[in-house]
């Protein structure tokens, strides 16, 4: 795969992680409903486009709050990949 992460997560400092490895794969959220923070009303989240990630930030997918993510290693025909 060619192409180079995208995930940027904010580390201890608050700055957002620089990241120049290669992607592994694909992530994205998936739809979902959720309590709307504001009035605590059920609210569907769509699916994103699917973001190229790499091994470092994969690994986060497992932790805590990360449950709303999904990996796949290729796209599939019809899959939206996020564009840069």
């Amino acid at each position: 795969m060619s192409r180079l992460c995208v995930i940027r997560w904010i580390n201890d400092l608050g700055q957002t992680t620089a990241d120049l490895e290669p992607a592994v794969g694909f992530v994205r959220i998936f739809k979902h409903t959720e309590p709307d923070l504001v009035t605590r009303e059920p609210r569907v989240v769509d699916a994103s486009k699917w973001y190229p990630i790499c091994s470092e930030h994969k690994k986060r997918l497992s932790g805590k709050g990360m449950h709303y993510w999904e990996f796949k290693e290729t796209l599939d025909p019809g899959d939206e990949e996020f564009k840069v």
